[in-house]
């Protein structure tokens, strides 16, 4: 049990920094956000699984109450750029 509250807890801080970043996106554009498309991409960006990410994802999309576009992490120019943001803190 203490696994999956610490997941939880984990999924939702990504979650609010996902919204935390969406926040500062201008008034009514959409966002972009990228998917690990397997367990092995989840895993080298410090997720468990993709379905784990997913959940998270799920809780930004539910929360935000703005256009959403889900695609696979790095098929698009803002998601290659967050990608490398995020190796670049590792």
């Amino acid at each position: 049990m203490a696994e999956l509250r610490a997941l939880h807890a984990f999924q939702r801080r990504s979650a609010d920094e996902a919204l935390a970043l969406a926040a500062k996106a201008p008034e009514g554009a959409e966002i972009e956000l990228g998917y690990a498309v397997d367990d092995a991409e989840a895993q080298a960006i410090g997720w468990p699984c993709a379905a784990a990410q997913h959940a998270s994802l799920g809780m930004v999309v539910a929360r935000l109450g703005r256009p959403v576009r889900l695609v696979p992490r790095g098929t698009t120019l803002a998601t290659t750029a967050a990608a490398d943001a995020h190796e670049a803190r590792r």
